[in-house]
């Protein structure tokens, strides 16, 4: 690709979001971005910090993206509808966009107050919608936790089970995280329904 001068920090991370989308975070490297961008390596450094900076760029994208996915499954719903509409559209996200999710885990440990600003607003989404439910907001913060324990789980077994398509293993794992989340859902009815008959 022939070099071009004006490279933005902005067309820095849409490539590297790209680049992780097509191929996963082992295929992230400046060299890469920069090769996609039509830069050297050097202006890459000028926008982000590196491979480190890059891999957190592509963390933030997904949550920022993760976030609006699930205000728009929500938008006009509340009550239990509203949870199944968090929970659903979690799944299908995150099966979506395995590469995303690797770049969420990857940071999850790293202390950066902008992406831990992010999680926070994704993670308050799930606690208006319990909220919503009548619960008091002491018994909230488990059943969130709970939640989404059910969804990591769900999704980490999705991607399994497209590992295992065919060998009986993926089919196994999909049944028992479907049944995992059945089965949060239906505590989280039942506390709700606890706390409404007070």
């Amino acid at each position: 690709m022939a070099r071009r001068l004006g490279v933005s920090r902005e067309d820095v991370i849409a490539a590297a979001v790209r680049l992780s989308d097509d191929e996963g975070l082992e295929a992230l490297t400046v060299a890469a971005v920069a090769d996609a961008v039509g830069c050297r390596p050097p202006s890459v450094y000028h926008h982000v910090d590196g491979l480190a900076g890059l891999s957190r760029a592509v963390a933030l994208v997904a949550t920022e993206d993760l976030i609006s996915t699930l205000n728009e499954a929500t938008d006009g719903l509340d009550g239990m509808e509203a949870c199944t509409a968090l929970v659903d559209a979690t799944r299908a996200w995150g099966a979506a966009h395995p590469h995303r999710v690797a770049a969420l885990r990857y940071h999850d440990d790293i202390d950066d107050p902008e992406l831990g600003n992010a999680r926070a607003e994704a993670l308050l989404i799930f606690q208006d919608a319990v909220a919503g439910l009548g619960i008091p907001a002491e018994q909230r913060p488990p059943l969130v936790a709970m939640l989404m324990a059910a969804l990591r789980g769900a999704i980490d077994g999705g991607h399994d089970a497209q590992r295992h398509e065919g060998d009986g293993l993926g089919e196994a794992r999909i049944a028992g995280t479907d049944l995992l989340i059945e089965l949060a859902m239906r505590h989280l009815e039942t506390v709700a329904d606890r706390a409404t008959a007070r």
